[in-house]
C-alpha cells in the first residue's frame, strides 16, 4: 500500500464520514455559531504560532 493511497483514503473517509454525519444529525443554528467561533480561534492561533515562528526566524 503505498503512502499517498493511504492519506487519500483516509481524506475520503473524513468526507464520507462528515456527509452522513450532517445527513443523520443536522446542524442547529446555535451549533453552528459554536462550530464557527471555535474555528475562527483556531485559525487565530495558527495565526499566531506561524507569526512567532516567523519573528523567532529574522
Amino acid at each position: 500500500m503505498s503512502h499517498m493511497g493511504f492519506v487519500k483514503g483516509l481524506i475520503t473517509g473524513a468526507a464520507v464520514g462528515t456527509a452522513a454525519m450532517l445527513l443523520f444529525d443536522p446542524v442547529t443554528p446555535r451549533q453552528r455559531r459554536r462550530v464557527k467561533k471555535q474555528a475562527c480561534a483556531a485559525f487565530r492561533s495558527m495565526g499566531r504560532v506561524m507569526d512567532d515562528l516567523n519573528y523567532m526566524r529574522k
